[in-house]
């Protein structure tokens, strides 16, 4: 009688050995943050230039989110979504044009401990599942940006709590 069990036993050593070797995972996109324009609003601005032209941008947080604003500490499942729109002018009236992309960070120290434990990605337009980016590129291009920020938790906006007074 033939033994079934060999196979999967030889491939779970495997991969015991790849981990503990040091092999890294790959890595995975971000899921997109469904409902999160009903999460805590950051802040806004308008941005006259940049690199995809003028724009409306918003930001987001989640509940562990703020926490890391109001702490200076952000705890794994934080999440930060930067809601990103063109504009558009007419006359002396300037409204939000159409979304260029929803930019997301995922504080996940485990799975992303090579970017400071934060997995970056971005959506383009409206589209929950079309990305800018391949995995890798999008935490390379956003990571290098984000690591000069790494004494504010690689993080580049401020909240100031509207509910308690100012500093």
């Amino acid at each position: 009688m033939r033994d079934n069990r060999r196979p999967m036993l030889m491939s779970l050593v495997a991969t015991l050995l790849l981990f503990s070797a040091g092999a890294a995972r790959p890595l995975e996109h971000v899921a997109f943050p469904d409902g999160y324009r009903g999460w805590v609003h950051i802040s806004s601005a308008v941005v006259a230039s940049g690199p995809r032209g003028p724009g409306m941008h918003h930001i987001y947080a989640n509940a562990k989110a703020v926490e890391g604003y109001r702490s200076g500490r952000f705890p794994d499942g934080a999440i930060i979504v930067f809601d990103r729109f063109g504009l558009q002018v007419s006359g002396t009236t300037t409204k939000i044009g159409d979304r260029q992309v929803v930019d997301v960070m995922v504080r996940d120290s485990a799975r992303f401990g090579d970017t400071g434990g934060w997995g970056f990605d971005e959506f383009v337009g409206n589209s929950r599942v079309d990305h800018a980016f391949e995995p890798s590129k999008a935490a390379a291009t956003c990571f290098t940006c984000h690591v000069q920020r790494r004494e504010n938790g690689y993080v580049f906006t401020t909240f100031m709590d509207r509910d308690r007074a100012a500093p």
